[in-house]
């Protein structure tokens, strides 16, 4: 039902007429609801899949699977039960088929330009589902593979990277571009508009740098988002105590690997807040850093 929710949404947002095109990202099962959706409307500019799962049975296979890593047996006879009691509590509360959660049948239908991405040390959602979904996906994509695991903050360059892309892809004007200061999280794309300045003036604040015009985009409260990570890193605990009851071990620091469809380039970490121009539209993007060095200079 979340992909039958978005829906609602774009449609809210397209009948408001204040938006000229729509992108999607999405996280974990976020990533899978954009995946299942962009299926089925390929007006959307472009997706960003963060973490996505190739089916819902193969998810839990993996977890149980990783229960044995850590001395934690479960016999396959449980597994199959608690599979079908599952099944059968779904089917009858919410009247649908959990086997029919499964994203990577919606990969080969799907031609909206795709940035996927995946922790190297993900345990929850191991990167081979990202990997798999990136090679039945239908339409121009491109594979981001970071150091970290599920829930670690993903790196500059990557996040910079993405902006780049949601830029090119939704065709936002150059005029409504920010300047953003190398030691600050991003935590919205760096363009603005008159009518969404107001809803993100809640959770975004807003200064005038020491150019006239330029604004700087900041966090308000940096321990915000560290209390959400908290939040999601005990749901995906509890999940996974499930079938596998051992947490994951988890690694903070940020990733160091950028990969695009059959090119891989590495990046250290002294190269973090670099931005990395990706071609996945077939027009080549624009050197950000460049146009940065030659505002500062006007």
């Amino acid at each position: 039902y979340e992909r039958e929710d978005l829906q609602t949404v774009i449609n809210h947002l397209r009948a408001s007429g204040t938006v000229s095109s729509i992108a999607l990202w999405g996280r974990s099962m976020g990533a899978a609801t954009a995946l299942m959706y962009g299926s089925r409307d390929n007006t959307i500019s472009c997706m960003i899949l963060d973490s996505p799962f190739i089916d819902l049975a193969t998810l839990a296979q993996e977890l149980v699977e990783r229960g044995k890593e850590h001395g934690v047996h479960v016999p396959q006879i449980v597994v199959s039960m608690v599979m079908r009691m599952l099944k059968s509590s779904v089917k009858q509360e919410a009247r649908f088929n959990i086997k029919h959660i499964s994203p990577v049948s919606h990969a080969p239908k799907c031609f909206i330009p795709a940035m996927i991405v995946a922790g190297e040390h993900d345990d929850f959602i191991k990167k081979r589902h990202a990997e798999v979904i990136h090679r039945e996906y239908a339409g121009d994509k491109n594979l981001v593979i970071v150091d970290g695991d599920h829930n670690s903050p993903r790196p500059r360059y990557m996040v910079q990277g993405a902006m780049l892309f949601l830029q090119s892809c939704m065709k936002v004007s150059a005029s409504l571009e920010l300047i953003v200061p190398p030691d600050t999280s991003l935590l919205a794309p760096p363009w603005l508009s008159p009518e969404n300045l107001k809803s993100l003036s809640t959770s975004l604040k807003l200064r005038k740098g020491t150019g006239a015009g330029r604004l700087w985009l900041s966090a308000e409260d940096p321990r915000q988002s560290a209390q959400e990570r908290k939040k999601q890193q005990q749901k995906q605990q509890q999940q996974q105590r499930l079938l596998a009851p051992t947490p994951p071990s988890l690694n903070d620091e940020p990733g160091v690997c950028f990969s695009r469809s059959s090119t891989d380039v590495s990046r250290n970490s002294a190269q973090q807040n670099d931005v990395v121009p990706y071609d996945v539209t077939g027009a080549t993007l624009p050197d950000m850093s460049k146009r940065q060095q030659e505002i500062q200079s006007s």
